[in-house]
């Protein structure tokens, strides 16, 4: 009767370690394909926003920005190319800059 627990009790034990070992394994492969990129893309938002709020406070400081109502009535393409003089930091690629001057020129709007 012991031989028989002690036989059941390794075998509950291997199959747990094995398990253990397949389930991680997989989880390594799976995991970043669930993702989708969910992670970068919220990374990025976040780096977009945060340099969106340092051209806005920078172009604040420019004289030719008078208040969020005189900006507002120039045409879009004079926003953009206001936004855009504040909006180039470091290692920016060509489309996180579009995306950083789009905040900024929604944020140099707000009231």
């Amino acid at each position: 009767m012991k031989e028989e627990i002690k036989s059941k009790l390794s075998t509950y034990i291997v199959g747990g370690v094995v398990g253990a070992i397949i389930v991680l394994i997989l989880g390594f492969w799976v995991g970043p394909l669930t993702t989708n990129g969910a992670l970068a893309d919220a990374v990025d938002g976040a780096i977009v926003e945060q340099q969106a709020l340092f051209c806005a406070e920078r172009a604040r400081l420019d004289p030719a920005y008078v208040d969020a109502t005189a900006f507002g009535e120039r045409d879009s393409n004079a926003q953009r190319d206001f936004a855009t003089r504040f909006a180039a930091f470091e290692g920016q690629t060509t489309s996180s800059t579009r995306a950083v001057v789009n905040a900024c020129r929604g944020l140099l709007e707000e009231v």
